[in-house]
């Protein structure tokens, strides 16, 4: 069915045609592959390899723009699951996915789900995060008993595209966002160089 769209007439040698219909076959399972793989089945968010490839290209198109890393924690995700289900907790990780998509998407940004309690958000630098991030909590979990239950923490690395290594780019401000892990009054925390 549709070969009369892409095989010319009259048909060449039947090798010919036999060779494009497998091609075509071929591209479209690699196209179906990847359109499985790309998403994380959960939040919808990008996984961590076409996360990677996608910052490799955001660093290509915007060089003059300061870029910033920025991981998203969920504290003790492995005893909300425990103490209210699974079913909660994926919950929670789909809600934090809607929200950080429509924070990328504000930002200019691109985000991912990393691990089962780690997203990453890779976008222009903003000026006032401590009131992006209080935004998207109440957005994100506009449920008061979900806000109850949980804590997130967030840790931005400034001008991320400085390091070269993509892995420690985020791996600092995962290091942000630990140092605020403590502290009920701060939902963020800054990697600083020096």
């Amino acid at each position: 069915m549709g070969a009369m769209d892409f095989i010319p007439k009259p048909f060449p040698d039947i090798e010919i045609v036999k060779a494009r219909i497998a091609k075509c076959i071929e591209l479209a399972e690699d196209r179906e592959l990847i359109h499985y793989t790309e998403r994380d089945k959960i939040t919808g968010l990008l996984n961590k390899d076409y996360f990677f490839r996608y910052v490799g290209r955001l660093d290509y198109l915007y060089r003059e723009t300061s870029l910033d890393a920025v991981a998203c924690v969920v504290n003790k995700f492995h005893s909300v699951n425990k103490q209210y289900g699974r079913q909660f907790g994926d919950q929670v990780l789909r809600s934090i996915g809607t929200g950080l998509r429509k924070l990328a998407r504000e930002t200019g940004g691109i985000s991912c789900r990393e691990e089962d309690d780690t997203f990453l958000l890779y976008c222009p630098h903003q000026e006032d995060y401590e009131r992006l991030f209080t935004e998207f909590l109440s957005k994100a979990f506009a449920e008061e008993e979900t806000a109850d239950r949980i804590k997130i923490r967030f840790g931005v690395f400034v001008n991320a595209q400085q390091e070269p290594e993509m892995d420690e780019r985020f791996e600092r401000a995962r290091i942000a966002a630990d140092r605020v892990k403590n502290d009920p009054e701060k939902i963020c925390g800054f990697y600083d160089l020096t």
